[in-house]
């Protein structure tokens, strides 16, 4: 019997120590706001890197729909053209970040900060003192 509780003391510790591990953060972001996040990721980098890289990319991307909706047209060299107008109007949106996603943006952030390669747009700023207040 006393093997059997020290089982389930051992199994409910595991389990507590495993909900503490999964720390989750939450950004809210504008449309300008998702475009720098998506410029702080890397374009290269180890597979490891790229797949947590990927992640974050899928959660603040802008939609197929929403290129549609505010005249968002992607270039031939990768970048983005936008009725100002309409972009305006994009919703915000909320994205949940898990734990390596939270340590990327926070290294891109740190790494950005080194460089002195933050532009001096409110959207820039506010998203990365954002990124810097998470856990």
């Amino acid at each position: 019997m006393k093997k059997f509780i020290c089982i389930l003391l051992l199994v409910a510790m595991a389990i507590s120590v495993g909900a503490e591990e999964k720390k989750e953060n939450t950004l809210t972001l504008n449309f300008y706001q998702r475009i720098v996040v998506l410029g702080m990721l890397p374009a290269k980098s180890d597979l490891a890197t790229l797949l947590v890289s990927r992640d974050i990319r899928n959660k603040v991307k802008v939609t197929d729909e929403e290129k549609e909706k505010y005249d968002i047209v992607t270039t031939p060299r990768g970048g983005m053209t936008w009725n100002l107008e309409k972009v305006e109007k994009v919703e915000l949106i909320t994205v949940t970040l898990n734990e390596s996603e939270t340590k990327m943006l926070k290294d891109a952030l740190k790494k950005a900060n080194r460089e002195k390669s933050i532009a001096a747009a409110d959207d820039s700023i506010d998203v990365c003192k954002a990124i810097g207040d998470l856990n």
